[in-house]
């Protein structure tokens, strides 16, 4: 998940929007909170909105009670300090599906959906085979492709109870049964091997940690983003784990510039790139490979 400013609360999936009308609560917004609305984007303010009344705020002419108002004033001085919408209202949607989001995950971004694309390219249908996702976070990755693949069977693992908690409520909602399990990706073991590993590592030198956006930097866990010195750590780690079958694939997600030097770490531990993907900016964001 691409570990810039937050991307607004849609999917690539999503219509673009159109030209953005007056909001219905234009009128008395400016009045109670003027100063705060005018350094927030139209579209925040209003998917903020519409996690209080129920409605969207652009076709609708309800009235905030002043409880309403008063509940929207914090979440208005909550993003003007920075702090990522999905936070303030505690999910997010990817893929089609809104997934629930804390301090203790990253948020689910679209550039992620990279790498579900990937696996339907490369799986067949009707794939049953065993999933794990290291580093599950929300489990955003691993439940999408459970919901992709029906007869396949997944584990998400995370060094973040939190995470874990967030990952289950998740499965949950969703209706799906996986297992997720308190673990370091670091030096995971199996005694029974996967299909299809999967993986979002942090992949941000820890001396650009603090460059990051405030939304970013302040915000999300920095267990999550910290990839160490040069920004590989968890890639080494990765390749050296002894979890998948002669015939599985491994579906990695990178960052910008990334591509070359992690097909070398991969390639020096035996395994062969199989395809690389990009996102829709046209940058390289998932590489799969095999042994």
């Amino acid at each position: 998940m691409m570990r810039s400013s937050e991307s607004t609360q849609r999917n690539h999936r999503s219509r673009a929007e159109g030209p953005q009308r007056p909001l219905a609560h234009g009128r008395w917004l400016t009045q109670v909170f003027a100063r705060s609305v005018a350094e927030l984007s139209a579209i925040d303010t209003r998917v903020l909105l519409q996690q209080i009344i129920g409605v969207d705020p652009r076709i609708s002419s309800i009235e905030p009670t002043p409880a309403q108002i008063k509940k929207y004033k914090s979440f208005l001085v909550r993003r003007a300090a920075g702090e990522p919408v999905a936070y303030i209202i505690g999910s997010r949607e990817f893929y089609g599906r809104d997934f629930k989001v804390s301090s203790a995950t990253l948020i689910p971004r679209p550039d992620s959906e990279t790498l579900i694309d990937a696996a339907k390219e490369l799986l067949s249908p009707d794939f049953n085979g065993r999933i794990v996702d290291l580093g599950t976070g929300s489990g955003a990755l691993l439940l999408t492709l459970s919901k992709e693949f029906p007869h396949s069977t997944g584990t998400g693992i995370d060094i973040s109870k939190a995470a874990l908690r967030i990952a289950r409520a998740n499965a949950k909602s969703l209706g799906v049964k996986s297992t997720f399990k308190f673990a370091d990706m670091r030096d995971f073991t199996v005694a029974k091997k996967f299909d299809l590993v999967i993986a979002n590592p942090p992949y941000i030198k820890s001396s650009d940690i603090k460059k990051l956006q405030t939304d970013v930097k302040d915000f999300e866990p920095k267990a999550a983003l910290d990839g160490g010195r040069d920004g590989y750590d968890f890639y080494r780690a990765i390749a050296k784990l002894d979890i998948l079958k002669p015939q599985g694939i491994i579906l990695l997600e990178i960052g910008a510039g990334q591509a070359s030097r992690i097909e070398k770490i991969f390639v020096g531990a035996n395994y062969k790139l199989i395809k690389s993907f990009k996102d829709l900016a046209g940058i390289t964001r998932v590489l799969a490979f095999k042994l």
